[in-house]
């Protein structure tokens, strides 16, 4: 039997913060039993002050976090003492499901998504992980279902459309399939650009407000990206949405083409900031979204295709970057 290498993962950073910590007091609250999984969550609680009077909120930070980190199985006790906390939040259910599909167990990821759907039977993202626990299970008829009402609620979903269809055997259908992608992008490079000196007029102008995030003025949305704060930028954010995706990729390729642009025509003058590692910076914080890798699988295939642009990017300059493997997570699966 090989073991799924997201085991070793998880092996690996039980022993590396298990063993690396100074501080012995957690240790003095282990059992006598080997569960090293209870170890890991006792030592979590003693070094990060968890209270009975902040339980789901703890362990659901502390799951998102392992989840992000490709831990699953811890993460999935966590979202399950979630549950146990709050059995009416669909949250936790429909992350866990998430996680049971990471670790090869489709049916119990089924039956947290039925949960999810009997409180909203409409909830995409619970028939979809449902669908791809179908496809899991190797149940071809009920993958197929699932997909055609994945279909109902995001009819226009190209990614949906491409798996609904390749099941079936047949192409997306003319007058489903969208606009070429190279005709958009080559449309959004004339229509929405901006020049290094005007980048720089915006994030020298030190006025943010969250408002700017629906405005579809582009210098609202650079002025809004620009003046994030520097650590954890996107923390304020509760989770990924399609809409803030979708303005990262666009804002991200603006300023790296205007810095490209200015760095061609003045090849000796050293920048006073760089749009280049700033947005790679932004990229990173996108990973550790809650739902990043969920919300990334139904965005427009436009800005799917202006991500792996700039993903392909960053990898040809990746001896610039000491942590370019972050960036994986936003790659297409």
């Amino acid at each position: 039997m090989v073991l799924n290498p997201l085991i070793y993962l998880y092996i690996f950073r039980l022993e590396t913060e298990l063993n690396s910590t100074t501080d012995e007091k957690w240790r003095e609250k282990l059992t006598d039993n080997k569960n090293d999984d209870e170890h890991y969550l006792i030592y979590l609680k003693t070094k990060n002050e968890y209270s009975e009077n902040n339980s789901y909120e703890w362990y659901r930070k502390h799951a998102d976090q392992l989840y992000i980190d490709g831990c699953f199985i811890l993460a999935i006790r966590c979202y399950t003492f979630c549950i146990e906390f709050q059995s009416t939040t669909t949250y936790s259910y429909l992350k866990r499901a998430a996680c049971y599909l990471n670790v090869f167990e489709p049916q119990k990821a089924i039956d947290d998504c039925d949960i999810v759907l009997k409180e909203d039977k409409n909830n995409f993202y619970a028939l979809y992980h449902k669908a791809s626990a179908y496809k899991m299970s190797r149940d071809d008829r009920l993958h197929e279902l699932i997909l055609k009402e994945c279909i109902k609620l995001q009819p226009h979903n190209q990614i949906i459309l491409s798996e609904y269809y390749t099941c079936r055997r047949k192409q997306i259908p003319r007058e489903k399939r969208r606009i070429r992608t190279n005709q958009i992008i080559s449309k959004v490079n004339n229509d929405n650009s901006l020049s290094y000196n005007e980048l720089e007029q915006i994030r020298l102008n030190k006025i943010y407000s969250n408002t700017l995030l629906n405005s579809n003025d582009i210098k609202d949305q650079c002025s809004f990206i620009l003046h994030l704060p520097e650590k954890n930028s996107l923390q304020s954010f509760d989770c990924a949405t399609i809409k803030l995706i979708e303005i990262i990729i666009n804002i991200s390729r603006i300023m790296i083409q205007a810095e490209q642009h200015y760095q061609q025509e003045h090849k000796s003058e050293i920048l006073s900031f760089s749009y280049i590692k700033f947005c790679f910076h932004i990229l990173v914080e996108l990973t550790k979204l809650p739902q990043i890798d969920i919300v990334l699988s139904t965005i427009d295939e436009n800005y799917r295709a202006l991500l792996d642009d700039l993903l392909s990017y960053y990898s040809s300059i990746s001896s610039i970057f000491n942590d370019i493997e972050q960036l994986n997570r936003l790659k297409k699966l």
